[in-house]
């Protein structure tokens, strides 16, 4: 999920495996899903303090909220407790967003406080409302962004694929290809469900000394954010073949280069297209 479209004041929390969550240690805490989406979920994680033996019998509650209108409309309510032996919990919580923004609630009862830390993780989008109907900024210092013209739309795609819409920031056609700058995108409407969305990254030119450059192709509906590709190119090699494909009908297909200073500039070929049948 786009992190930009999450807003909460609890702070990260940590799993005896290493992973995070949001939580808190006493009274109320909740992280707001800011976009609309048709369904979702997320991880409820409840978590004994070191050395503490809870109270026994008492319950966290978890409640999801779809929002609309300024007011709050409850999608569901689970209530964890831990056992004599159970350090921790996590529990896959399944909403139905209705369309909606929402907001995940977790309560711990004062009986509870400073004995558990309680919370949410996980938070992912499985049906997204349409959108946007433009390119977004995903990440800060981004420059503007363009409408692809002829030339960088036949460097970039095959011959016989011809989306709606493609966009790009940060790039240019150089003499074998379209160059995708360090902090550059190219944003790719796609109209219908695509099972493969074949191509190739290829250094233009590695200096020596040069960070490798990394490449991330995602596929971008509404709040859903899923990284299909996250890779370094590397050399000698130089080269990285990919395979994307849509989650979902519609939305858009993103092509992202990090923004390291001292990596190279990438070359971007989409080189086939199967559509879903």
């Amino acid at each position: 999920m786009n992190a930009m479209l999450l807003e909460s004041f609890m702070p990260v929390q940590t799993l005896a495996d290493g992973r995070t969550f949001l939580g808190v240690d006493r009274a109320q805490g909740e992280v707001k899903v800011l976009a609309p989406s048709n369904r979702m979920q997320a991880e409820a994680v409840l978590r004994r303090a070191p050395g503490v033996r809870p109270a026994a019998g008492a319950v966290v509650r978890f409640e999801a909220f779809s929002v609309a209108g300024g007011n709050s409309y409850p999608r569901g309510t689970v209530e964890l407790t831990l056992g004599v032996d159970a350090d921790e919990q996590v529990l896959n919580v399944p909403v139905d967003s209705g369309g909606s923004p929402v907001r995940l609630v977790v309560t711990v009862p004062p009986e509870l406080a400073g004995q558990v830390t309680a919370g949410w993780r996980a938070l992912n989008i499985l049906h997204a409302v349409d959108g946007p109907a433009a390119p977004s900024v995903l990440r800060s210092g981004a420059r503007d962004i363009h409408p692809a013209g002829a030339e960088i739309r036949a460097a970039l795609l095959p011959a016989d694929w011809s989306p709606p819409e493609v966009h790009v920031r940060d790039v240019q056609v150089g003499p074998d290809g379209l160059e995708l700058r360090p902090g550059g995108e190219i944003w790719i409407r796609l109209a219908g469900l695509y099972q493969e969305i074949s191509g190739v990254a290829t250094v233009v030119d590695r200096p020596a000394g040069a960070v490798d450059p990394v490449l991330r192709v995602v596929y971008f509906k509404g709040p859903k954010l899923d990284v299909l590709v996250q890779s370094a190119i590397r050399a000698p090699a130089d080269n990285l073949p990919f395979k994307a494909w849509s989650a979902e009908r519609d939305g858009w297909l993103v092509l992202m280069l990090e923004p390291y200073r001292t990596s190279p500039a990438v070359r971007i070929r989409l080189t086939g297209v199967r559509a879903a049948e």
